[in-house]
């Protein structure tokens, strides 16, 4: 009679205590990446002007940011970069020409970037030839240039041209 007191108490005793789990450490690794890519972020863009130029040889009249008559000045972009950049001209497109250019796909073209770090100059012309340019970190004034002409015997006819040179800083 005692034994099943016994163990009636036993079951009591073991049944009354709480059950906690075993705690065990776990270790968990929470990956992380990134990248610094190299950026420019773009500041003050200060328009070109072009100027008239006649060769006396062959008669014939263009448009360029540099020389002529007029007051030609180049245009210029102010950069800060993070990192090296490749300047590449991607096209100059023609905005507003006068009425009596009867096509203006006829106007030939040729835009160069000059990187102030290496002196390389990136140009590109409405013919397709193209050459790239390295730019360094920094803060830089890029100063782009022009130039828009007619196959001989054609000339631009008189009147109001408006440009864009469009060109991409690539990391």
């Amino acid at each position: 009679m005692l034994r099943p007191l016994f163990l009636t108490s036993a079951l009591a005793v073991v049944g009354s205590l709480p059950l906690a789990p075993i705690a065990t450490a776990q270790t968990v690794n929470v990956p992380f990446s990134g990248n610094i890519s190299s950026l420019c972020v773009v500041g003050q863009i200060t328009p070109g002007m072009l100027g008239q130029i006649l060769n006396p040889i062959s008669g014939q009249q263009f448009l360029r940011s540099w020389g002529g008559s007029g007051t030609p000045t180049s245009g210029s972009v102010a950069v800060n970069c993070v990192g090296d950049v490749t300047i590449r001209v991607d096209e100059v497109s023609l905005s507003q020409w006068p009425t009596n250019l009867s096509d203006p796909s006829s106007v030939a073209w040729y835009a160069e970037v000059i990187s102030p770090s290496s002196n390389q100059i990136a140009f590109r012309r409405s013919s397709g030839e193209f050459e790239n340019a390295s730019l360094v970190a920094g803060n830089h004034t890029l100063r782009v240039d022009m130039e828009a002409t007619r196959t001989p015997p054609n000339n631009l006819p008189t009147g109001n041209y408006q440009f864009q040179v469009q060109f991409t800083l690539v990391p």
